[in-house]
């Protein structure tokens, strides 16, 4: 998060975070199935806790794509500009 504001802002030239957050997407989403595996106790009783996990994994997978398609998109509008 602070290199991509700092790469916005014009402090920082390398996009080495995009890396990063690309591989913690891969995680994230390889992840997610392991939850919902034990398909017995999932029907036996509702489990809160991979419900919970499942969203919050989605959603660092979102912002982390955000920060990814921003960076394209200002990559963009420099050259714009110039």
């Amino acid at each position: 998060g602070l290199s991509a504001i700092r790469y916005s802002s014009g402090k920082k030239k390398t996009k080495f975070f995009l890396i990063f957050a690309a591989i913690i997407i891969l995680m994230n989403l390889v992840t997610i199935p392991s939850y919902f595996l034990n398909y017995e106790d999932l029907i036996a009783r509702y489990n809160d806790s991979a419900a919970a996990s499942t969203l919050v994994d989605l959603t660092v997978s979102f912002l982390l794509a955000d920060i990814i398609y921003s960076v394209y998109r200002m990559d963009k509008l420099k050259k714009m500009r110039v």
